[in-house]
């Protein structure tokens, strides 16, 4: 029932935790009981791929060119940067990038 990223995040989730059969199950079905366990293995997936995670970051502004995000304007303890990439992924959980570019929200 549960394949591709599930699966492997739930394989991750099982190598760091000595897992019991029910939570074996559950995790099966998609639910995990163990929700520090899950925590730490989605950061190891993301590090695995070469994800760069900034946690405790705010996006402040974009910076656009030929109506695509080409940078953002990020903020937290360390100040504010710039940052560059090809690809930008919002998980501001608030849809924050997306407005800040213009996208229209419901």
């Amino acid at each position: 029932m549960v394949g591709g990223v599930a699966r492997e995040l739930f394989a991750e989730c099982d190598k760091m935790a000595d897992m019991s059969e029910l939570q074996r199950v559950a995790a099966q079905l998609g639910c995990l009981l163990r929700s520090e366990v899950m925590k730490l293995a989605i950061v190891a997936m993301l590090m695995k791929y070469g994800v760069s995670l900034l946690l405790y970051t705010f996006v402040e502004d974009v910076v656009m060119e030929d109506g695509r995000i080409v940078g953002v304007v990020a903020v937290n303890k360390s100040g504010r940067t710039l940052i560059t990439s090809q690809v930008f992924v919002d998980c501001s959980g608030d849809g924050d990038v997306a407005s800040l570019a213009g996208a229209p929200l419901k």
